[in-house]
């Protein structure tokens, strides 16, 4: 998995995006859901299903945190 931080402007609004998650990845996902305040049977529930299927992605923001989470898992192609 390759992670990537980025700030938006003025805002200081901070987004981290992360590629290729894979399922080894699912514990270092959920730890940075978990931390934007995620509840945890949504935490559970979207990982497992990043993880394990292809062509699958997940968005998780807190607006009083100002962050987003952009995970982008596997995809079918590499087109």
């Amino acid at each position: 998995m390759v992670k990537q931080y980025i700030e938006l402007g003025d805002s200081k609004w901070g987004i981290v995006v992360c590629y290729g998650v894979e399922s080894e990845d699912s514990t270092e996902v959920s730890e940075l859901l978990r931390a934007l305040g995620c509840p945890e049977d949504a935490i559970k529930k979207s990982v497992h299903i990043m993880t394990h299927k292809l062509n699958s992605a997940l968005t998780f923001s807190n607006t009083k945190l100002k962050m987003s989470l952009i995970c982008i898992g596997e995809t079918s192609s590499q087109d």
